[in-house]
């Protein structure tokens, strides 16, 4: 929490006094000043506080210092329930725990908190956390090195593809515009030779024309009725010409034209992506280190084994009927580590009961076989959890299992 924020004493704020508090008592959730902790500590309801400084209590995280002691009935916590792993006062084991059985004291359960060896568990757990993120991250940057790898590879693989297409149109294109240069050049020069013809003609009929001329204006009538014979040959022979250009074909219109490719054309249409781009996933590389969630499985069946002998052959033949994986564990991978925990004040005597159902249970379990104790705790686990289908399931099979064997109906409770 903040270093700088003024605590003031509590009991000193009922009494409309403002005093800088000295200590702190978690149990009261208030700040104490150095002569109200002096009557707290010698009060018969305070005495066995654990106070604490107040620089100690500033140092604590939100998380800690927000930790309360009293239940939604504002009520002191004092008990905790195996059964449903909850802590609880007085007035919630009346009304909510009245069938629960195993109910341990807060205040036994916290003198060993520190030294049980759960805090180590604890601990190794967010150790184990803290590498498996360490590793998560690691991958996945390795992951985006790969990714970055990939996309410049498929970038070249483009920009290759590309440039190959390229340089193949550029070829079509040479050839074609050669082709069609050759083409024009050709026609051009069928046109061109026929304006040299149409040249000469043009000059012949000139002279022709100037014949005429000097017939009508200058020869004698002999002359001019020879000359009108031999000009009407050469008429008629340049009328042939003219009309053989006709029937020949060369006064037609020549032009060029293109077919285009008409795979290109379907190519142009059909193609609309160089390539497919899709993203993949394949399994996973790294491996995520889960041993507390081992441990809890294995302190699990320690805990059953300490209650009833010959579980060795209950889990030689249950072991194949309960699938426990880590996805059904979820959250709770340190639960059972916790039931072994508190499994150890079992042996004392427990507030509002006796020993006498726990030795009732034990001497019931060594007469008949251990199955059913064994998947009532399990189906118990899974009806918290939530999966009610699966504690059926349980069930069923080691009923199954009992009738096989001849068993006893003998029911017990986790």
């Amino acid at each position: 929490m903040d270093t700088t924020v003024k605590v003031c004493c509590g009991i000193c704020e009922a009494q409309h006094v403002t005093k800088t508090a000295d200590f702190w008592c978690p149990e009261c959730d208030e700040g104490l000043c150095t002569e109200c902790n002096s009557h707290h500590s010698f009060s018969k309801a305070s005495r066995h506080h654990a106070i604490i400084s107040i620089d100690d209590y500033k140092k604590l995280s939100t998380d800690i210092s927000n930790i309360v002691h009293h239940c939604i009935e504002e009520k002191k916590l004092q008990m905790y329930c195996p059964r449903h792993d909850q802590l609880c006062c007085l007035l919630c084991i009346s009304t909510s725990h009245k069938d629960c059985t195993g109910m341990l004291p807060i205040d036994e359960i916290a003198k060993t908190a520190q030294s049980s060896g759960l805090l180590e568990s604890l601990q190794t757990s967010l150790e184990d956390m803290k590498s498996n993120i360490s590793k998560i991250v690691q991958d996945r940057q390795t992951n985006l090195t790969k990714i970055k790898k990939q996309h410049q590879t498929i970038y070249d693989g483009l920009k290759k593809l590309r440039k190959r297409i390229n340089c193949q149109f550029d070829k079509l294109e040479k050839e074609t515009v050669k082709q069609l240069n050759a083409a024009e050049c050709n026609l051009k020069t069928q046109i061109g030779d026929l304006l040299k013809e149409l040249k000469q003609k043009s000059d012949r009929v000139t002279g022709l024309q100037k014949n005429i001329s000097d017939l009508m204006n200058h020869a004698s009538q002999l002359q001019t009725f020879i000359g009108s014979k031999k000009l009407e040959e050469k008429i008629e022979s340049e009328e042939r010409y003219i009309q053989s250009l006709t029937e020949d074909g060369r006064l037609k219109q020549l032009s060029l034209k293109c077919a285009h490719n008409e795979l290109i054309e379907n190519l142009l249409k059909n193609i609309s992506s160089f390539g497919l781009i899709s993203m993949e996933s394949s399994p996973q590389t790294i491996k995520i280190k889960l041993r507390k969630m081992k441990q809890a499985q294995i302190m699990s069946t320690s805990v059953v084994k300490e209650s009833v002998d010959h579980v060795d052959d209950m889990n030689a033949a249950f072991s194949g009927k309960v699938d426990i994986s880590t996805d059904n564990m979820k959250s709770q991978d340190n639960a059972a580590a916790w039931a072994a925990y508190y499994a150890q004040f079992n042996s004392n005597t427990q507030y509002g009961q006796t020993q006498q159902p726990v030795q009732q249970s034990q001497r019931q379990a060594l007469q008949h076989p251990v199955v059913q104790h064994y998947s009532q705790d399990w189906a118990e686990y899974y009806r918290q959890e939530g999966m009610f289908t699966k504690a059926e399931k349980v069930l069923q099979e080691a009923a199954a299992l009992q009738a096989g064997t001849g068993g006893h109906q003998h029911k017990q409770h986790p």
